[in-house]
C-alpha cells in the first residue's frame, strides 16, 4: 500500500511514519506539509491512503486525483473531545500513535471501504514516471539490481527487487514462479520441465518455484 501523511507537526508524522513502516504490505510512505507539495504528490503517485492533521484537510486536494483514497483524520488527544463534525463511517487515529492502534485503523478500514482497483502503476524510469497497464506487463525478470518490466510496448527498468515490484502487482493476475521471475497467472502454461518460455526464449528456473506457483500448476497438470 501507498500511504500519504499530511501533518505539520514533524514529530508525530514520523510517528506514524515509523509505524507504518512496520506493518506487512506497505510499499511507501511520503510525508508532506505544504498545500504546493500536497498537489504536487496527488497528482503523480497513487495513494491508497490519506493520513491528515485535521485542521489541515482540505476536499480540494482530491479534485486533483481520479482515483479517491481511504482518509484517515489525524487527531490529538486534547482536541478529540472537540471534533463533532465526523460520522462514525470517518476514521480517526488520535495521538499518540502506537503500532496496534495504526493497524486496527487499517483493519477497519479494509472492512467498510471500497478501494477502487486501478489498473495500472507507474514505475519511474530515470526521471520520468511510465505509467503501465497491468494488461500490457508480460514478464518481470530479475537483471542485477533491477527488476526488467516487459511489456507490450518495450522494457522498462524499475531501481528495486522482483520481490519489491511483486507487492505493487495484483495478486490474483501475477504469480512469482521463482526467484528472477514474475509472469501472468494466465501465462503459466509456459512453464515446461523447469523452464519458462517467453517469445522463443527459454528461461531456466533457477529454483524450486514458489508455494503460489506450486499451487496454481496443481490446479493444471498440464503445467510442468
Amino acid at each position: 500500500m501507498h500511504h500519504l501523511i499530511i501533518d505539520d507537526n514533524e514529530s508525530a508524522a514520523l510517528e506514524l511514519e515509523k509505524a507504518l513502516r512496520t506493518l506487512p504490505r506497505t510499499f511507501s510512505v511520503t510525508v508532506v506539509s505544504t498545500e504546493v507539495a500536497v498537489t504536487n504528490i496527488l497528482s503523480t503517485h497513487l495513494v491508497d491512503t490519506v493520513f491528515v492533521r485535521i485542521r489541515l484537510f482540505d476536499f480540494r486536494w482530491l479534485d486533483k486525483i481520479k482515483i479517491q483514497p481511504a482518509l484517515v483524520l489525524i487527531v490529538s488527544r486534547q482536541a478529540n473531545g472537540k471534533v463533532d463534525y465526523y460520522s462514525d463511517n470517518d476514521h480517526l487515529l488520535i495521538e499518540p500513535f502506537s503500532i496496534t492502534q495504526v493497524r486496527s485503523c487499517l483493519k477497519k478500514i479494509a472492512q467498510v471501504w471500497k478501494y477502487p482497483q486501478p489498473d495500472f502503476l507507474f514505475v519511474r524510469n530515470g526521471k520520468r514516471w511510465v505509467k503501465i497497464p497491468f494488461d500490457q506487463i508480460e514478464m518481470v525478470e530479475k537483471k542485477e539490481q533491477y527488476a526488467e518490466v516487459f511489456t507490450s510496448a518495450g522494457s522498462i527498468l524499475f531501481r528495486g527487487s522482483v520481490g519489491k515490484f511483486r507487492q505493487r502487482l495484483p495478486m490474483d493476475r501475477f504469480i512469482r514462479i521463482s526467484d528472477t521471475l514474475i509472469i501472468p497467472a494466465s501465462e503459466m502454461a509456459g512453464i515446461k520441465e523447469n523452464r519458462y518460455t517467453y517469445k522463443g526464449r527459454e528461461i531456466p528456473l533457477t529454483f524450486e518455484f514458489s508455494k503460489e506457483a506450486r499451487q496454481e500448476m496443481d490446479k493444471n497438470k498440464s503445467y510442468g
